[in-house]
């Protein structure tokens, strides 16, 4: 099955167990929602050089949404927009340069400096090589879970995540995630995924952590 074939698939497979694929009419609360969601997530902390922007956030949001829209899969818990997954096919190696500039990327570069901007694009190397070492990139490579902090104790994360994980277990289909939080790895450990690799950023105080399925 070919990757649009696959996606379709589990689109549909989605569907059915009860969420919604959203729309470009959702971007801009989903920013917001994931602006609150990612309060203080030390990544962040560390491409803010030592502080959170949640205006930084929220741009880079922004990009990867309407970069990632066409080829991934973008969904969330309902339409009410509690929770967002972003789960991106076999072969994806990161956005490219133009999809970046043409969806907003300057105005990270213009907010962050160049300084901590190319911080975020060290950060993106790292990290594809990283999924590469352990999937050769032949995985869905799920990008982003965020549950809005108005959602937390809902069960929203349990929600977005199982009838992925289910499609992937019935289809024999590898998964990957990264983490940059460690108290976020008993959550993903939960659902099945186990911990390839602990290490830390470079040139950061930030843990890693490669996650597979």
């Amino acid at each position: 099955m070919d990757n649009k074939a696959e996606k379709e698939s589990l689109i549909k497979y989605l569907e059915e167990n009860g969420l919604y694929m959203v729309k470009k009419t959702d971007f801009e609360p989903l920013i917001e929602m994931s602006g609150r969601s990612y309060e203080d997530y030390p990544l962040d902390v560390f491409f803010g050089g030592g502080k959170y922007d949640p205006e930084c956030l929220m741009q880079t949001v922004r990009v990867n949404l309407y970069s990632m829209f066409n080829d991934g899969i973008i969904y969330a818990d309902s339409p009410e927009l509690n929770g967002l997954v972003i789960v991106l096919p076999p072969g994806y190696t990161g956005i490219n340069t133009l999809s970046f500039i043409w969806n907003g990327g300057f105005k990270i570069i213009y907010k962050q400096g160049i300084r901590n901007f190319m911080k975020m694009v060290n950060f993106e190397s790292f990290a594809m090589n990283m999924r590469k070492k352990y999937t050769n990139n032949e995985d869905w490579y799920l990008y982003n879970l965020c549950v809005d902090k108005k959602s937390k104790g809902k069960k929203i994360s349990s929600k977005l995540i199982k009838p992925l994980i289910n499609y992937f277990k019935i289809n024999k289909k590898m998964c990957y995630l990264e983490t940059n939080w460690d108290r976020n790895v008993p959550i993903y450990e939960h659902f099945g995924f186990k911990v390839m690799e602990k290490t830390m950023v470079p040139d950061s105080n930030v843990e890693h952590y490669a996650m597979m399925f």
